[in-house]
């Protein structure tokens, strides 16, 4: 019921996600980009951003999995 089928917000009710996200080197805070800030607003979803470096990548992933306290989204592609 929170959902909207079509356009923005996403959803009526602000929600959060937790999203573990690489982080190139070449990036900047997502927290503070223009572009996350503005699809934040445009969306009502909250990002909570759990950045992982590179070459921390491998080592994050596997253990954040052994944990089972999982983010609501990986992003750990490169």
């Amino acid at each position: 019921a929170n959902v909207n089928k079509t356009g923005f917000p996403i959803v009526n009710k602000k929600i959060t996600l937790d999203v573990m996200i690489l982080k190139p080197a070449t990036h900047s805070d997502y927290s503070s980009m223009t572009f996350t800030k503005k699809y934040e607003e445009m969306t009502n979803i909250k990002i909570n951003w759990q950045v992982v470096a590179e070459a921390d990548m491998y080592s994050k992933k596997t253990l954040t999995l052994a944990s089972r306290d999982y983010p609501d989204l990986i992003l750990l592609a490169n």
